[in-house]
């Protein structure tokens, strides 16, 4: 009954006008408490749900966020996303969750259509700081948070860990090993990836570090990183030479320490890694993982707290928030 059921059949049932019931319905407090038990009880009774299009029509909202990752077979951003979820469920917002596949076209795309759906803000983790999505976005009413991405001369708020601070931290901590070379291995020359991979020459240059590095460039995936494990071995002389890794994301790391194991290697006796990121395989892998963790369950809260802020606040002025990175040591890169 309560699908066929309207507001303007609630407000009849109740004795009151359909403006008292669409109230109640926006937890609005201009009805009294007493109306409000009494127009509650009728619609608990009748069973009756809102229709959302109507809804969204009267109060030009859609209770939708659009979240745009970079990658859906990425764990990092898999918990990112359960993360985001779980904060717009409890409060009563649904996520359309699209991945641009690290394509700047796509994204923009992908961001029209949300858009076009009239969801009320989006978390764009865009490939760039120059995407055209973030042109777009700027010139364009909807909210939005930049996750996963920072710049400090442009106006939006943001939520993105020191990359470039994570990687000094790791070349910090190699630096202290003995090893003959340094080898780094990254996926796309996104702006994040990018600032790991400069933090870690500046620590090199800052410590008079000369020890040989070799940069493995669009190794992306999990199965990527399997592979270039022989090419690894044989390119930097692993079975005779000490090296340490630097693999720019942890799903890639995993993948060529598997690809490693497989070839006699040991870990970390002959090779020491450090991942990026921090997810929660890390620390339950084969081989425990070192990794540059980012405050994943922060970042998210922050991020979704941040939008919520430009959605519901007449004040739309960006916040920026850099958060620290951390080096977690495990298993996987203590070489004395």
């Amino acid at each position: 009954m309560g699908q066929n059921l309207t507001i303007g059949d609630i407000a009849k049932l109740a004795g009151v006008s359909k403006t008292t019931v669409s109230r109640v319905l926006s937890g609005s407090d201009l009805v009294k408490e007493e109306t409000k038990s009494h127009v509650q009880r009728v619609i608990d009774e009748n069973n009756y749900e809102p229709n959302e299009l109507a809804r969204a029509l009267s109060t030009k909202k859609t209770n939708t966020i659009g979240v745009v990752i970079d990658e859906l077979a990425n764990p990092y951003f898999i918990e990112v996303a359960k993360y985001i979820e779980s904060i717009l469920y409890k409060n009563d917002y649904l996520m359309l969750l699209c991945s641009s596949g690290w394509n700047t076209k796509r994204e923009l795309h992908l961001t029209k259509a949300l858009i076009n759906r009239s969801v009320d803000g989006i978390l764009l983790a865009s490939t760039s700081n120059c995407s055209p999505t973030i042109d777009f976005l700027s010139s364009h009413a909807t909210p939005f948070v930049l996750f996963n991405l920072f710049d400090n001369d442009d106006d939006y708020s943001y939520v993105c860990v020191d990359d470039f601070k994570g990687g000094y931290l790791a070349a910090e901590y190699f630096n202290k090993l003995k090893v003959n070379n340094y080898i780094l291995l990254s996926g796309f020359e996104c702006y994040s990836l990018v600032q790991r991979k400069n933090g870690f020459f500046a620590f090199l240059q800052e410590a008079g570090d000369t020890t040989p590095v070799k940069c493995y460039n669009s190794i992306k995936t999990y199965e990527e990183g399997y592979n270039v494990a022989r090419r690894l071995i044989e390119e930097n002389r692993l079975r005779e030479e000490r090296a340490a890794i630097f693999v720019l994301n942890d799903n890639v790391a995993m993948g060529m320490l598997d690809g490693l194991i497989k070839e006699g290697i040991k870990i970390p006796e002959q090779a020491a890694v450090i991942g990026f990121d921090d997810i929660e395989m890390s620390s339950k892998y084969r081989i425990a993982l070192s990794s540059v963790a980012q405050p994943i369950e922060e970042m998210s809260k922050l991020a979704t707290a941040e939008l919520f802020r430009l959605i519901n606040s007449s004040d739309g002025s960006p916040r920026k928030f850099l958060l620290e990175p951390k080096l977690v040591l495990r298993e996987s890169s203590s070489i004395n």
